[in-house]
Formats: structure tokens, sequence, C-alpha cells
């Protein structure tokens, strides 16, 4: 009987290695990269949320606090995979699902549950805002230059 290390060493030393190929991606199943992809473009081409919450203009509550609540007219919600195809208004927000697309003109973004209470049948009530607690977090998956598959090693 050989070691685990023998038989590995005798199947290494009569494997031949491949030279590269280029092949259509769903063709590449039980294969492995050769090269890294690098993404030419944003993937997707707009930031997403990363969290559920209210995307908004941050100059909207700015100034408030648990004594002077803001608030804000709930325009819709933005659901994944579908742009919201205005421009946020000032004292408008919008609610958000987590991987939807942010709304242009938003440039702050709230998590449920943390400053904001939602109330059903009309405006978002910003309850606490603390300077510089926005929770935006957005970005895309692969941004444009970026490594989005490396090679195995």
């Amino acid at each position: 009987m050989i070691t685990v290390e023998k038989a590995l060493q005798i199947v290494l030393d009569h494997t031949r290695i491949l030279e590269p190929t280029n092949v259509p991606i769903l063709q590449a199943m039980g294969m492995v990269l050769a090269e890294d992809i690098v993404s030419s473009e944003d993937i997707p081409p707009y930031d997403t949320a990363t969290i559920e919450g209210f995307a908004l203009r941050s100059a909207n509550i700015a100034n408030s606090d648990r004594s002077r609540p803001t608030t804000l007219v709930l325009d819709g919600e933005v659901k994944v995979g579908v742009r919201w195809e205005h421009i946020i208004q000032s004292g408008h927000a919008l609610k958000v699902a987590a991987g939807a697309p942010l709304p242009d003109g938003a440039e702050g973004f709230k998590q449920f549950g943390r400053e904001f209470r939602h109330v059903t049948c009309g405006p978002v009530l910003a309850r606490v805002h603390v300077p510089g607690s926005n929770d935006l977090g957005a970005s895309p998956w692969f941004g444009r230059h970026q490594l989005a598959c490396p090679v195995s090693s």
C-alpha cells in the first residue's frame, strides 16, 4: 500500500496541463478559470439598497430629534429590479426593499425601525436623527474595473 501523498504525486506526474481556451459561460460548468475576470461595467448599473429602509433627502431630517420629528410624504415603494422613474423630491421619502435600486435624488437612507416609524396610511415620521448616522451603504455588486471572479489557487 502507498501513502496518500505518493498516490497524489503519481496522479500529478501523469496529468497534463491543458492550454487555456475560450468557451461560452454556459458551457464552462466544471472548468476552472485561467485568468481573473474583471468587470467592464457596474453590475447592476445603479446603486442598490443593502437593507430595507426609506430613501430620502438628508437635508429634510437634518434638524430632527425626539422633540422635533420631521414628517415626510411617502410617495411609494421601490421593489427589487424596478427603477423609480422620478427624482425624489424635498419633503418626500420612498420605501425601498433590500436589493432595490436607489431612486435618483436620494442621498440619504434610513433603515426600518431605527430612527423612523412608518405610519400605514400616510407619512413617514422621523422620530430621531443622529447627525452622521446615514445608513446608505449602497453600491453595485461589481464596480467597473473591479475583480468580479478571481482565479482559484
